[in-house]
């Protein structure tokens, strides 16, 4: 089971994990995670991210981890969350593990051998040549590796990406301006892991920067950062326009 409240991420995962034979059910929050185990139990991991809408991955693993029945569930926290401090409360909470997002495959199988005993295979299929752009905005080989190098996902993937965050300047600017610095977070760990997952380093940078500086509360640095995000979202976006 994958547990992700984000669309993007949700195509992300199940795409990647389309070709391998494994089911893979979403659930979209943790209280939906929950419903979902408590009709059916027959899952040998559950992917959970951290942060969701209604009950969180934190709440969520709490529950599982309560009830005997799904002491056989592998619960993986998948978060953009790294630090020591972060990965403590996932283990804390009965997240035996922690994949970081961009969920990276080879992580991801490690963690399937070392759970199960099976064997790790490898795919030498992967040399074909593809083009794929290379700007200063859109590191395209990073964001098709993290694509298990399938271009037309990639190209999917993109266009769900200015499709959904095209006017996030204005957004994430009257969340900070109203001081809804909880969404204001949420948006920006969300913006964190997509970045990350198609390729776009620069904007992952400032979005990044932006979160740290929220907890510059008195100052409210965070504010002075938002022009530097606009001029990369709107360059990666005219970049991932012109490949698409």
């Amino acid at each position: 089971m994958v547990a992700e409240d984000n669309l993007i991420n949700q195509k992300v995962l199940t795409g990647l994990l389309a070709g391998s034979g494994i089911e893979v059910v979403i659930a979209n929050d943790g209280q939906e995670a929950l419903d979902i185990l408590e009709s059916d139990s027959d899952f040998l991991m559950v992917l959970m991210d951290a942060h969701m809408p209604r009950v969180d991955g934190f709440e969520a693993t709490r529950a599982i981890r309560k009830e005997e029945k799904y002491n056989h569930i592998l619960v993986v926290a998948l978060s953009g969350d790294v630090a020591p401090d972060d990965i403590k409360k996932m283990r804390e909470v009965g997240m035996a593990e922690q994949l970081e997002k961009p969920l990276r495959m080879e992580a991801l199988y490690d963690i399937f051998y070392a759970y199960t005993g099976k064997e790790k295979s490898v795919n030498n299929d992967d040399n074909e040549f593809l083009e794929v752009p290379m700007t200063q905005e859109l590191n395209g080989v990073a964001g098709l590796e993290v694509c298990g190098g399938d271009e037309e996902f990639y190209r999917e993937i993109l266009s769900e990406f200015v499709q959904t965050y095209e006017n996030s300047t204005q957004e994430l600017e009257e969340l900070l301006q109203n001081k809804k610095l909880a969404k204001a977070d949420k948006l920006l760990l969300d913006l964190i892991g997509i970045t990350a997952n198609i390729g776009a380093k620069s904007l992952n940078t400032i979005a990044t920067d932006i979160k740290d500086a929220l907890r510059d509360t008195q100052n409210r640095s965070y504010l002075t950062l938002t022009d530097k995000y606009k001029v990369h979202l709107e360059n990666l976006i005219k970049d991932i326009k012109e490949y698409i």
